[in-house]
């Protein structure tokens, strides 16, 4: 019987294919029903414009957290994985995470630690749409500096200003992580074969 901790009950291979066939079996009938409902009111009845719809505007929301939690993957918070430990911690996130068709990129420009605090303590805990694994289904996590640097922040008096660096060039050749490269290591979803 499950647990209601999911931190205490590691669900087996099968138990875990189950509830992903279920999410997706649930997925399909809800984009049947919209193009069901869009031929009823005579719209567009095209089945990849509806599972856009369904997977951007009506997929339940969850966070990579909760999902990785579901199939009883449960990191332990960063202050309690020393530095002995921290890669086999991360690859096995990492790894965990492509089982779920999420994947990383960009990564080279921080540590091991730097990597596992933001995954941690901010990425996995933002809200997204709750997509089973599947072939045709990949989420992907850019952890490019660009995109921390360039974002619009809150100035101390409310406006916003430009978060930008001074130069572009100075973001793009941030120096590779001290613990070395990793992205040429990291999954990437398997290829479609003819």
């Amino acid at each position: 019987m499950r647990q209601n901790d999911p931190c205490k009950y590691a669900p087996s291979r099968a138990e875990i294919d189950q509830l992903h066939e279920r999410k997706r079996r649930a997925r399909a009938e809800a984009i049947d029903r919209l193009v069901a409902d869009a031929r009823d009111k005579g719209g567009c009845t095209d089945r990849m414009y509806w599972t856009i719809v369904h997977d951007f505007e009506r997929a339940d929301w969850t966070t990579n957290l909760q999902q990785l939690e579901e199939i009883g993957v449960c990191p332990p918070p960063p202050g309690d994985v020393g530095h002995q430990e921290l890669s086999l911690v991360l690859w096995e996130l990492i790894d965990a995470l492509a089982g779920l068709g999420i994947y990383l990129i960009h990564t080279d420009h921080l540590s091991d630690r730097e990597l596992y605090e933001r995954l941690m303590l901010h990425v996995l805990r933002e809200q997204v749409r709750d997509l089973p694994p599947d072939a045709s289904v990949h989420e992907y996590i850019d952890l490019s500096p660009l995109l921390k640097r360039g974002r619009e922040e809150d100035d101390e008096d409310g406006t916003l200003r430009d978060a930008a660096p001074a130069s572009w060039h100075d973001a793009i050749h941030t120096p590779p992580s001290v613990d070395g490269r990793r992205d040429h290591l990291l999954p990437r979803p398997p290829s479609k074969s003819n």
